[in-house]
């Protein structure tokens, strides 16, 4: 008897990623479509692996929720439980949800009223909670007891209804775009680039464009390579960063520069799906120094370089970190780390995330001919031996550490920047204009502060000749919001903190948020040129080392001001 899953044609997955192209197939078929909570099975041998569909974009192509894990082949035999549907379950959800607030506050009542206990607890739709006096309470105990209990009922009606208004006030209104970049880039709310099934628009998305391939470690805690054009997002939200070089040779499988045996050279092991090596060996006892390994590739004298590497903790691990031919007066490096401390000049620049540590030194150097990092991965003793368990090794001409580029031999490997991350303007925001009214807030955080005359860009207004309306953050570390001529509203920001902001602007009247505050003082500004501009750019600009180098989400737009207290809830 035949089946009712989807099995007609091959499929073609590529390890690592989220795209699924069919040969022969009809994903789109709206009588047995593959939609969002459906189950791709595919069987190899005796290996069944399952993934969850996401949407599809064509008869050809669908998506899955998480990137593929397997090899990269074609031809594949496959099967797609189209039995299923995510709709039913869904409400079922929510009307029971909705069923168990009305059960309790009828719950509330029926106590309120019956109950013989002196008092009973009230928990209110916000979720406060309330003493009050049951009614049977109130009547076998006298008028004076009826009086009190009255007082006491009235002012738990007000605290409700005081309750009730403040949820009420803070509602957010349904905004005109909404991206919460957790997942990919699509769009809740608003109009962007759309994915059609036939001619009709069933998502709409960013469009994005990354000509290179970028690391990160995703949301399981792996270390992934994230295609070219395809969006790195992380924990922290959607990755944008300028473009970078790691000048610092080989990252992985290095041998040692000196003091190792040779008889015994150094050993790299394989990598784990966290990207986590090994590395072993035994130093020669003859060497005035334990076995160590240079990082250079500083080629430009007293300009910041950022060395960063992450070392996992490991019982009888012990790392020596230096460095050679700074800039006088920069502060010197020579790091030790075990697996529970860490001690020495620089110490400061190491990073405890718990399960290992996070190594990120940034200086200058001015030595004519010596400029490098070192590490002695099993200390700086003679003959000392042992093994190191490390992963993103780097140095880069940057002021901060920005995601992993992979070195597999001695040459310098170079990841491209984000160079597209657009909305449409038309469609989504009004004008800029006298008359404009708008209220943007985002979630954001920077690696690292730019250094000057470079900018980091939160978003910006493209396109038309019409400007300014832009944030950014100027260095040495000011977020500023421009909408005329000078700047708007600003406050200073630290690395590797997540910001909530929202901007209000209700005709030329600007107020700024900051983390559920209101931030200065009110603030009148008219656009720099009124007119309607093409695209509003996110996290990236034209203008080369302008990108965010951070993480940016929950993206949201209302083409109305919004309340202070909506402000408020928008960033808490």
């Amino acid at each position: 008897m035949a089946g009712v899953w989807k099995r007609n044609g091959t499929i073609a997955v590529t390890k690592g990623s989220k795209k699924v192209v069919g040969t022969g197939t009809t994903f789109a078929d709206p009588k047995n479509a593959a939609a969002k909570g459906h189950l791709l099975v595919m069987v190899t041998g005796t290996a069944v692996d399952l993934y969850e569909v996401d949407y599809s974009e064509s008869n050809s192509v669908f998506y899955l929720v998480e990137a593929y894990r397997g090899d990269t082949v074609t031809g594949k035999a496959y099967a797609i439980d189209t039995s299923r549907t995510d709709s039913i379950p869904e409400f079922a959800r929510r009307l029971n949800a909705t069923l168990g607030a009305y059960q309790q506050q009828s719950d509330a009542f029926q106590a309120l009223l019956t109950s013989d206990a002196a008092t009973i607890e009230i928990t209110a739709p916000d979720g406060t909670k309330h003493t009050a006096i049951p009614w049977k309470r109130v009547t076998s105990e006298g008028e004076g007891q009826a009086a009190r209990a009255k007082v006491e009922a009235d002012k738990a009606a007000a605290s409700a209804a005081a309750a009730t208004s403040a949820v009420l006030a803070a509602r957010l209104p349904t905004p005109d775009v909404s991206i919460p970049f957790t997942t990919d880039g699509r769009m809740k709310h608003g109009k962007g680039a759309p994915v059609l099934v036939g001619t009709t628009p069933v998502a709409q998305l960013v469009t994005y464009e990354r000509l290179g391939a970028q690391t990160m470690i995703d949301k399981s805690g792996r270390l992934v390579t994230v295609p070219a054009g395809e969006m790195a997002i992380d924990q922290q939200g959607l990755a944008i960063f300028d473009q970078s070089t790691n000048v610092g040779g080989q990252s992985i499988d290095w041998p040692a520069s000196q003091g190792a045996l040779a008889s015994s050279p150094l050993v790299h092991s394989a990598p784990d799906e966290q990207g986590w090596r090994t590395v072993s060996g035994s130093g020669d006892p003859s060497k005035t120094e334990g076995i160590y390994k240079d990082f250079a590739g500083i080629a430009v004298v007293d300009a910041p370089y950022t060395f960063s590497l992450d070392i996992k903790k490991t019982a009888g691990m012990n790392l020596r970190i230096r460095a050679y031919g700074m800039t006088a007066g920069a502060t010197g490096i020579d790091i030790s780390l075990n697996d529970a401390t860490v001690s020495g000049a620089g110490a400061g620049d190491v990073l405890d995330m718990g399960s290992y540590w996070r190594v990120e030194c940034t200086r200058s150097f001015s030595s004519p001919s010596t400029r490098l990092f070192r590490i002695y991965p099993f200390g700086a003793n003679p003959g000392s031996s042992g093994t190191l368990t490390y992963r993103r090794i780097q140095v880069e001409q940057k002021p901060f550490a920005t995601p992993y580029i992979e070195n597999a031999t001695s040459a310098q490997t170079t990841r491209p920047a984000t160079t597209k991350c657009d909305i449409p303007w038309p469609g989504n925001m009004h004008p800029l204009a006298d008359w404009q009214e708008l209220t943007i807030a985002v979630e954001f955080d920077t690696v690292g502060l730019p250094v000057s005359p470079s900018s980091h860009s939160i978003f910006y207004s493209g396109g038309g000749g019409f400007g300014n309306f832009m944030q950014r953050i100027d260095a040495p570390g000011t977020w500023r919001v421009l909408r005329g001529p000078g700047v708007a509203h600003s406050f200073p920001v630290l690395p590797r903190r997540r910001y909530r902001v929202c901007y209000r602007i209700n005709r030329n009247v600007c107020d700024l948020f900051v983390d559920g505050a209101k931030v200065g003082s009110t603030i009148t500004a008219s656009p720099n040129a009124p007119g309607m501009p093409d695209i509003l750019r996110i996290g990236y600009a034209l203008t080369p080392d302008r990108c965010l180098n951070g993480h940016l989400r929950n993206f949201t737009i209302w083409n109305s001001p919004l309340t202070d207290i909506q402000c408020q809830a928008a960033t808490s």
